[in-house]
């Protein structure tokens, strides 16, 4: 089985069309910043975008939650000699595309129970007044 390199242009416009769609408008400028750039660094993220890192921080925890969004923590070693955490956060498409179709399930069920409830509810009339 072949490792897939490339991803199809549809899933970045996918991605978009999803979080435009079904999220809140906040997400969506992180969300178009990891799908251009495939891998970004915490800090830079942040300045990027003109975030503060707890107002950053906050949208990573929701997308991470959600599982739109997935995190890397990678040790650097500084110009100091320190060891350094950096947090590097993607999208990983393959899991992106299994949350999408999960959601899209539950709201499939969701819609055909509310829609079995309704036609098997009895419905009386009053055949003097027809009222219920």
């Amino acid at each position: 089985m072949d490792v897939a390199d490339e991803i199809p242009p549809d899933l970045p416009r996918l991605a978009r069309m999803i979080i435009k769609n079904f999220y809140s408008p906040e997400l969506l400028p992180v969300v178009n910043f990891l799908l251009i750039h495939k891998c970004v660094r915490e800090e830079t993220l942040a300045d990027r975008l003109l975030l503060e890192k707890k107002q950053l921080h906050q949208i990573i925890v929701y997308l991470r939650q959600e599982r739109l969004v997935q995190m890397r923590l990678r040790m650097e070693t500084g110009a100091d000699g320190k060891s350094q955490r950096h947090y590097y956060y993607y999208v990983n498409y393959y899991l992106f595309v299994n949350v999408v179709k999960y959601k899209l399930d539950v709201m499939r069920r969701k819609i055909e129970t509310e829609a079995r409830e309704s036609t098997s509810r009895a419905s009386f009339k009053c055949q003097g007044c027809h009222k219920c």
